[in-house]
């Protein structure tokens, strides 16, 4: 999991990135996460390994 932060880290597109041991998964901060974003962290690491969350949300 330490592997997978350091390298989201280098990444210019996340705000934030930690891991969470209990959950055993690794959690990305960025302004807008799409379906795309989460598709191709899953492709990249394996289903559900990076969860990326949202901080900013699209209007309704």
């Amino acid at each position: 999991m330490q592997g997978i932060q350091e390298e989201l880290q280098c990444e210019e597109e996340f705000v934030s990135v930690a891991v969470d041991e209990r959950a055993n998964r690794v959690t990305a901060g960025i302004w807008v996460a799409g379906d795309d974003l989460r598709d191709r962290l899953d492709e990249r690491y394996g289903e559900q390994t990076v969860t990326a969350d949202g901080i900013l949300r699209p209007l309704e």
